[in-house]
């Protein structure tokens, strides 16, 4: 199974949409795709319609039983739900205030990637939804993936928001290569609502690429590109595919999902 995450501090820029398209477009290219939503605000889970109800098992549940040191099987078999874009592992706003729960110790950051390990047959691909802020989650979602994905707007506030990420990407790199012992990678920068004929948009890319050069990645040579679609479809509950496959975002994504089907070989 490989695991890749999207990742921003601040909300907005495109993770969660990102992340419902990837799970969708993956499916589509007959994958088994299990979502992770590690966003306390549920956004993806609201998307996929797989609201946790009361009394039922969810992502800080399957957390909490790999802290305990339990097996986690059994948890995750009752948290994780069916879609039709794949299975997720939903969460709710219990999620909440993680640092109350675990802690500022390291180890807590390896949460994550011990409670996938039981599933690391039973699927192909793991996409993260990450909240949009900096903590625990983001870091458990980074020391997790083999791929990592910064979603970003580019514009001034996006910018501003990449720039915050240096300190916990740099935490994530040091225990994800020298505890879990694999290799860290930013797989690329993904520019979202992006408008092409913008000077203004061309000109905060030029800060971006400074940025990816400094982490060893790269801006993608593709992006998605603005679209009232897109937000149509989501209202909707549906992926851009099904909504309307030949519009201009659709075909930003479909680019998307081939470059992880490359890459992910």
């Amino acid at each position: 199974m490989k695991i890749i995450s999207y990742i921003q501090t601040g909300g907005g820029n495109g993770k969660s949409v990102s992340t419902l398209q990837t799970c969708a477009g993956l499916i589509k290219a007959g994958k088994r795709v299990l979502a992770v939503d590690m966003d306390d605000k549920a956004t993806l889970t609201s998307f996929l319609r797989a609201h946790v109800k009361k009394g039922e098992s969810e992502l800080l549940d399957v957390l909490l039983a790999v802290g305990r040191d339990d097996d986690p099987k059994p948890v995750l078999e009752k948290a994780i739900k069916q879609t039709k874009y794949g299975d997720v592992l939903p969460t709710s706003d219990r999620l909440t205030n993680e640092g109350a729960i675990w802690g500022s110790d390291m180890l807590n950051t390896l949460l994550l990637q011990k409670a996938l390990e039981p599933l690391q047959k039973q699927y192909d691909y793991c996409v993260i939804d990450t909240p949009g802020r900096q903590g625990l989650l983001p870091t458990m979602a980074m020391v997790a993936s083999d791929i990592i994905i910064v979603v970003v707007k580019p514009e001034a506030s996006g910018l501003a928001d990449t720039y915050k990420m240096e300190k916990q990407i740099a935490n994530a790199k040091i225990i994800r290569e020298q505890i879990v012992k694999k290799d860290f990678k930013i797989d690329g920068i993904l520019p979202t609502m992006y408008v092409p004929r913008s000077t203004h948009y061309k000109e905060h890319l030029e800060y971006l690429q400074a940025w990816a050069d400094k982490h060893d990645t790269a801006v993608y040579p593709f992006y998605i590109r603005r679209s009232m679609d897109l937000s149509k479809s989501v209202d909707k509950g549906l992926s851009i595919f099904d909504y309307k496959k030949s519009c201009n975002t659709a075909q930003d994504y479909e680019v998307l999902i081939s470059h992880i089907l490359d890459v992910t070989k």
